[in-house]
């Protein structure tokens, strides 16, 4: 990914899309925690097309709310602004079991995310915001 001022462009390094026809990246920002995912022209995503969005600095994040730069927390672009929601114990509990949403391991974790209760809190086993 890359930004100049508040646009950015994106482009697959490695690895095919999830789903057939789904060769475009889009940024997700549903809750908290910033996506990247696989979607088709029309634009729709489905969860196991998403991964959070990882980065070192601010300025490996895309900028939001009008900013120069995003916010990067613990390794993940953020929204910190927003409350931490389902959709982002998804992304959290998804992060590093590889694409799609098919392993066994994937199922169960995606499973436990839905669950994460209100306030959300993302499962132990998963990666933590």
């Amino acid at each position: 990914m890359s930004c100049n001022g508040t646009e950015c462009s994106y482009e697959r390094k490695a690895g095919a899309p999830v789903s057939k026809g789904k060769n475009l990246a889009e940024v997700q920002v549903s809750g908290r925690v910033v996506g990247i995912c696989d979607v088709a022209a029309s634009g729709e995503a489905e969860p196991g097309d998403c991964r959070a969005l990882v980065c070192k600095t601010d300025r490996d994040c895309p900028p939001m709310h009008g900013l120069e730069a995003g916010h990067c927390v613990n390794t993940l672009c953020t929204s910190p602004d927003k409350e931490l929601g389902p959709s982002d114990a998804v992304l959290l509990c998804l992060a590093g079991t590889g694409l799609g949403l098919n392993a066994p391991k994937q199922i169960e974790r995606y499973a436990m995310a839905m669950n994460c209760g209100r306030p959300c809190v993302v499962p132990a086993p998963c990666r933590q915001p």
